[in-house]
């Protein structure tokens, strides 16, 4: 893209002697003088009085290089060139660079040379003679639709999303049976001001002896979210994203983070490419980017460039086809490589977390133990690279790293190093990890090497940081569609370790991370190897071999094996699968799938499957997914094991009403019609209809995004008057929109109307309503007439050729029916 930034030239500071008031005046009134000469002797800017010229300007049509541009663009003559605004200039495509600075806003254009423009005052037109370079491209920025909008509901409510299951053994091997219950609910209150979000986990009753309680507090967190920075602040409970190399931690406290993921989902922060080139005449310009269109349109001759092109992860293929008005076709592909973690030059992402590391999650220990800070910042260098610094620090740690990464047509590269000093200790760590995914090969490896005396927040809080951690894998699609191959192999080595039992901070439990370890538990290696192929357009084949050896308190188990699966179509929907496996630790298992799910959000469904073997299991489920709940019950047998569960997903809500619906993740709307049993769509997709109060609770919306909710104006009754059948609605983060379809219910009444002797008023009649002094409607054959509007009670007079006569009537309306017949008597 051409640079339009306009070049000033440097002054040099003036040196100033200390002198008197008068005599400091006298040598700046000298030095402005003196700066003035000197650059009118250079020729350099000209002043801002030639933008304030007393001449009218010329409003004359712009020629640029033979190619005349609609409208006109005003143009003053002064001396040594035409004085023109940049504004204008870059609005007809021209650089701005050209000429020189002619006051705020304005450029001083000469006449003649290699970059002018001339007056031709018998075609009224400015004659502009321009460079390629300094033509500015037409930029088509194709994700111009996904604008950042912010969320349109400010209004408050609450909701729960429930997942609760009820088991019953009917054997346990003793002929004893214990009902349960589990699962978890998560209560959301949100309000123009943030919101409030908690996790309880249920586990009832609660098993003698386990560390698991009955009912346990899993999170509380307040959010409250900017999305225009975007800029999320969180309080309460709390999870770090650090960069690949570090480790997540759990705290309780206080964090700010710019998170584009949540906040600006359509807002592409990764690098995508720019295409751009010259057409010397107009031309239908094509782009197809993986063999999809992603545009068509008609470009005007000259240079152009396409922006915001939506591109795969991987490795893209994008292709642009250019045809003439003769019919020439051009075309011309590019390869161009997207790495999600990058970020476009200049922007920068951010988390700041402060608050007390958190320990024994959701056990009976729970607690919060050392205060801490972990930060993470991210900047994009260029679009070629990416830099990131990660700090983690406590009372006793302080810990500083680095990421440099970089992506091209060779893959993802990124560079890590890190350094921490912990109770006086120095150590460090090194991270190197590489990625490349395309379509035929596709290739990942990476290894994290940290000395004996690294540490960070979560080696501090009981977890040790591997001393070797690295793994390399590849995929490959085969020729001739026989399948895709994948190899895996990851291997990690523990730090050896030796703690003796400590206190909690702050708290009189003993931690269940700091018991007394020795050896190396953890150290573990793996490999796996995977073959698919689909064939049949709808059979798949899979099959996997594994071989792994993991160590755990100096003892080493081995774990190797392979399965075998052939899925297979029952009919439209239901589907079929053969399974086999054998390994170190079973022996040969063989069995049957049978499964008819749902496939839309809504519906019925169940699955079979049955497995012979050393360990004989049954498994029957049967699935109800419907607008008030999704349920589940099954039916299980492991060996002499046998048991049932019923299982509830759902969510209650109190917005614009009370609601009852299936699981909601992330937004939801109660989309009010105002008419009952009226089919609503999400995104072009049926999803729910209008209960009797006309209103329905539709889940699954994307908040803070654009969603379209729709209706059919053919499933409306006659009486519905809505003004429009599409409404887009963008609801905030775990919270509610309500998208209400404006209309107004039609109460038009045909009546009939008699004269006392049994006549009807002549056609042409004039009919006023009481209130008003201009006529309602005409009469027409029959004595018919249209009341637009009708009220219940209907009061006025008939004026015909005849004389006067009065209407008084109780009319039957209804916004059930387009039309009402009804006879109205009109009397002297």
């Amino acid at each position: 893209m051409i640079d339009s930034k306009v070049l000033a030239i440097p002054r040099r500071p003036p040196i100033i002697s200390p002198v008197s008031r008068t005599g400091l005046i006298r040598c700046l009134s000298c030095l402005l003088v003196a700066g003035w000469l000197i650059i009118q002797a250079h020729g350099g800017v000209v002043l801002a009085q030639a933008a304030q010229s007393d001449q009218a300007p010329l409003y004359l049509q712009p020629v640029i290089d033979g190619r005349s541009v609609n409208g006109f663009l005003p143009v003053t003559a002064e001396s040594g060139g035409l004085l023109i605004k940049s504004s204008d200039m870059e609005k007809l495509g021209i650089s701005s660079r050209i000429g020189k600075p002619a006051g705020p806003g304005y450029r001083l254009v000469p006449t003649s040379g290699q970059a002018s423009a001339a007056i031709n005052m018998a075609d009224q037109t400015v004659v502009f003679h321009i460079p390629q370079a300094l033509i500015l491209p037409n930029i088509t920025n194709l994700g111009a639709g996904s604008a950042i909008q912010a969320p349109q509901s400010n209004a408050t409510g609450a909701y729960f999303n429930y997942n609760l299951g009820v088991t019953t053994p009917f054997s346990n091997g003793n002929g004893q049976s214990v009902a349960s219950l589990l699962g978890n609910v998560n209560s959301v209150l949100f309000s123009p001001w943030g919101m409030l979000l908690s996790q309880t986990g249920i586990q009832l009753p609660a098993i003698p002896g386990s560390d698991q309680p009955a009912v346990s507090r899993l999170s509380t967190t307040y959010e409250y979210d900017d999305v225009t920075v975007p800029r999320a602040v969180r309080l309460g409970d709390i999870i770090t994203t650090p960069p690949g190399w570090a480790r997540s931690n759990l705290m309780g406290g206080f964090q700010i983070a710019s998170d584009y993921s949540l906040l600006q989902p359509q807002t592409t922060i990764f690098p995508t490419p720019q295409i751009g080139s010259n057409l010397s005449v107009p031309s239908a310009v094509s782009l197809l980017v993986n063999n999809s269109r992603a545009y068509n349109g008609n470009l005007e001759a000259g240079p152009y460039a396409l922006v915001g092109i939506p591109v795969l992860t991987g490795l893209n293929s994008i292709t642009v086809q250019t045809r003439s008005p003769s019919g020439q076709v051009t075309s011309q592909s590019v390869p161009f490589y997207v790495s999600p973690t990058m970020l476009k030059a200049g922007l920068f992402t951010y988390e700041a977390s402060l608050g007390y590391l958190r320990q024994n999650y959701g056990t009976l220990q729970d607690g919060y133990s050392n205060p801490a800070t972990d930060d993470t910042l991210n900047y994009g260098i260029s679009d070629d690279y990416t830099g990131t610094l990660h700090m983690e620090a406590s009372a006793t740690l302080a810990l500083l790293g680095a990421t440099l990464e970089t992506s091209g047509l060779f893959g993802d590269l990124s560079v890590s190093t890190a350094g921490s000093i912990h109770k006086g200790a120095l150590g460090t760590l090194v991270s190197v990890n590489y990625t490349r995914t395309g379509n035929t090969l596709s290739l990942a490896a990476g290894a994290t090497v940290a000395g004996p005396g690294y540490y960070d927040l979560a080696a501090e809080n009981g977890a040790p940081f591997p001393r070797l951690n690295w793994y390399v894998s590849t995929g490959l699609s085969l020729p001739f569609h026989i399948g895709t191959l994948s190899a895996a192999y990851t291997e990690q080595i523990s730090t050896p370790t030796a703690y003796t039992p400590t206190t909690d901070y702050n708290a009189g439990r003993y931690s269940l991370y700091n018991q007394q370890q020795t050896g190396l538990a953890g150290n573990s290696r793996f490999l796996i190897l995977t073959y698919s192929r689909t064939f049949l357009s709808d059979w798949s084949l899979n099959v996997s071999a594994f071989a792994g050896q993991s160590e755990t308190n100096s003892e080493t188990s081995n774990s190797n094996g392979i399965n075998l699966s052939l899925n297979f179509p029952l009919g439209h929907t239901p589907r079929g699968s053969l399974t086999f496996g054998a390994g170190s630790n079973m022996g040969p298992q063989y069995g049957q799938v049978f499964s008819a799910l749902p496939s839309t959000q809504y519906g019925y469904g169940g699955q079979v499957q049955n497995q012979f073997g050393n360990n004989g299991s049954s498994y029957g489920l049967f699935q109800a997914n419907t607008h008030v709940a999704d349920f589940a019950t099954t039916l299980s047998r492991f060996d002499n094991q046998e048991s049932g569960q019923l299982i509830a997903n759902g969510t209650i809500a109190a917005f614009d009403g009370l609601h009852f619906s299936s699981p909601t993740r992330s937004a939801f709307a109660v989309v009010d019609v105002g008419f009952p049993n009226v089919p609503v769509s999400l995104s072009n997709q049926p999803v729910a209809k209008t209960g009797k109060n006309g209103k329905v609770f539709v889940p699954g919306l994307t908040s803070n995004y654009p969603n379209l909710v729709s209706i059919d104006p053919a499933d409306l009754p006659l009486s519905a008057n809505i003004k429009t059948s599409s409404i887009t609605v963008v609801p905030p983060l775990y919270g509610g929109v309500v998208a209400r379809f404006p209309s107004k219910p039609i109460t038009d009444v045909l009546i009939r109307i008699t004269n006392a002797d049994g006549s009807v008023p002549a056609a042409g009649s004039l009919i006023y309503l009481t209130g008003s002094d201009q006529p309602a409607t005409v009469v027409g054959y029959d004595g018919e007439a249209m009341i637009t509007n009708a009220p219940k009670q209907l009061t006025g007079y008939v004026v015909s050729a005849k004389g006067k006569c009065a209407l008084s009537a109780r009319l039957s309306v209804t916004t059930a029916h387009y039309l009402k017949g009804q006879s109205v008597k009109c009397v002297p």
